[in-house]
């Protein structure tokens, strides 16, 4: 393989790694994560094993003594690519603040950025996802979507993990136990949790799915007097 191939190879392999980090992150609109902060994260995660490789290579590792040249060059690659990331998130020791135990080293460097993504994101689609999900709740009565709407959701969905079903299994326990809230928002939150595990599009298919079902029912407009009033 030519160098510049080899470079691309690496730089490829650390973008995979930064994006599918943060796609698993953010479930329900994995785009919005890559922009911004998340994009110095990737970028990372990218420059790591290409500064790997470089370096390995000035100072002749690893012993390619007794292999094929193809076969000294995918090692290379892999020492190069798996060492940076392993490298990337160790740390050298923890120092304790207070409470709390904060790691010195790489990770915490690879840590700053994540949660800077992090809030980032958050902030970005707080906005988008309340008027969203305020649109798709609207008329949906959180006693009766508490157990058909998850089930519906989780029904449509085919790779959810069952970690995931029982956290939402148990926010949504919790959600009924609390009696100091509306049902209009609870109806919210249940979007919103929902929305979390599937996102936006499947959450509402689901709801068009079920209708009257999870709906409240409509209200019966008040009837016209028939008399005459001057009567």
């Amino acid at each position: 393989m030519s160098t510049p191939f080899v470079y691309l190879l690496v730089v490829a392999i650390g973008i995979v790694i930064g994006v599918s980090e943060l796609f698993t992150r953010y479930k329900d609109e994995p785009i919005a994560s890559i922009q911004g902060p998340g994009f110095l994260y990737i970028l990372l995660n990218a420059l790591s094993p290409a500064i790997a490789y470089y370096l390995t290579g000035v100072y002749k590792m690893p012993d390619t003594t007794g292999i094929s040249a193809s076969a000294a060059q995918v090692n290379h690659i892999l020492l190069s690519s798996i060492g940076s990331m392993a490298f990337l998130r160790s740390s050298l020791f923890n120092l304790r603040v207070g409470t709390q135990d904060v790691s010195i080293g790489p990770a915490s460097i690879l840590q700053a950025l994540f949660d800077t993504a992090d809030r980032a994101v958050d902030r970005e689609r707080a906005g988008k996802r309340s008027s969203a999900v305020q649109e798709i709740m609207k008329n949906v009565s959180f006693t009766k979507a508490q157990a058909t709407l998850p089930t519906y959701c989780q029904a449509l969905m085919q790779n959810l993990s069952s970690d995931d079903q029982i956290q939402l299994g148990r926010q949504i326990s919790t959600l009924i136990g609390t009696t100091n809230m509306s049902e209009s928002a609870k109806a919210a939150i249940l979007g919103l949790m929902l929305m979390n595990l599937v996102g936006e599009d499947v959450l509402r298919t689901a709801v068009n799915g079920l209708g009257s079902e999870i709906t409240n029912d409509p209200q019966t407009p008040p009837k016209l007097s028939t008399q005459n009033p001057t009567s």
